[in-house]
């Protein structure tokens, strides 16, 4: 896991987690109370198919969902 060097200062001061995708480092971040808990390495989008900008809820959690891949169909369960 890579150190956090500082959260993202545009963040909401509130107490409680947050995930966040710094899409130019690749990296998506749990954070509790402004302090990291978890890193992760992730793929952005390609061309045309880019992971939207903006502030985001999670509304619907779901077990062992299934991934398709764009160009080849495969279904993956993860």
């Amino acid at each position: 896991m890579t150190a956090l060097i500082s959260v993202p200062t545009e963040l909401p001061e509130r107490p409680e987690s947050l995930i966040v995708m710094l899409r130019q480092q690749r990296r998506l971040l749990l954070l509790e109370n402004r302090n990291l808990r978890l890193d992760f390495l992730v793929a952005v989008g390609i061309p045309g198919w880019e992971i939207p900008i903006g502030s985001f809820r999670v509304l619907l959690k779901m077990y062992q969902p299934v991934l398709v891949y764009l160009g080849s169909g495969e279904r993956v369960v993860h």
